[in-house]
């Protein structure tokens, strides 16, 4: 009789075998809907990027190809004539100070001390010119924009304007009250004053166009070294002219004629016409 064959064998279907996951605590073996999942399409849409307002770009003095060519312009004429003209910046304190009389005081200049004294004064009015327009408030500042270089050469024009009037009112003055001998020892301390007076601005202007945080201090300082430099020219001018008592009261109009109130109409004049005029 043959053996039946295993695969004749009849087998009793079984229940599958469950092993239960071995979960994390606090899982459950049977997935579920997460209730705590808030859905996409009820979440809020988020709100477009919103930019800021541009603003204009701070103009400087430092940063203006004009007024930088303007200022090498100026230290390359004064370094070229210092060469040749040292001998007048070696007598500058003769010129501050003395009241020899002598004639031809004027005699033995030569033309190479003209042209430093030219670089000088031309250096003072620059500096000046510079400072008077770091002087302008921001919101003048704002409205000349990228034209700085224009408005530096307007305050610079009324620099060498006032220097020539002042020149030539000193002059008239020492025509009048004096003779030839004692207008040449007070136009020398004019000269001088204002030639040692723009070296002496040129630091301060530096400062203040490389650091604009300290314009208003260092504007003061300028202001206090003008105001030396005044005082220096006019107690000259009164060694040579002050002879009595009653020059006193020609002395108080000076003052107040002079040098108080032209200065005062240049500057405030000056920032008129930059307010006023749009170029």
């Amino acid at each position: 009789m043959p053996v039946p064959h295993d695969s004749d064998t009849v087998v009793t279907p079984q229940e599958p075998v469950y092993y239960e996951p071995a979960f994390h605590d606090h899982f459950a073996p049977v997935a579920v809907n997460d209730t705590s999942i808030t859905p996409l399409d009820s979440l809020p849409v988020m709100a477009p990027a919103q930019g800021v307002a541009p603003q204009s770009q701070a103009h400087s003095p430092l940063h203006d190809t004009g007024v930088m060519a303007m200022l090498l312009v100026v230290i390359i004429f004064l370094l070229t004539s210092f060469n040749k003209g040292f001998k007048y910046v070696r007598n500058i304190p003769r010129y501050l100070f003395s009241v020899k009389r002598r004639e031809n005081l004027f005699d033995d200049h030569t033309v190479s001390e003209t042209r430093i004294q030219l670089a000088l004064v031309l250096n003072t009015c620059f500096m000046e010119g510079l400072l008077v327009y770091c002087s302008f408030s921001d919101a003048l500042q704002t409205a000349i924009g990228p034209r700085i270089a224009l408005y530096v050469g307007i305050t610079t024009l009324a620099a060498i304007v006032f220097y020539c009037a002042q020149l030539l009112l000193y002059r008239l003055l020492a025509w009048v009250f004096g003779d030839d001998t004692s207008a040449g020892l007070w136009l020398s301390g004019f000269n001088a004053t204002q030639s040692l007076l723009g070296l002496t601005l040129l630091p301060v202007t530096i400062i203040t166009l490389v650091y604009p945080s300290t314009t208003p201090t260092m504007l003061i300082v300028a202001l206090v070294l003008y105001i030396l430099a005044r005082i220096v020219f006019i107690s000259k001018g009164i060694r040579i002219f002050f002879s009595n008592l009653s020059s006193s009261l020609y002395f108080i109009l000076y003052l107040c004629s002079v040098e108080i109130i032209p200065s005062l109409l240049t500057y405030f004049g000056t920032l008129y016409i930059c307010q006023t005029i749009k170029f």
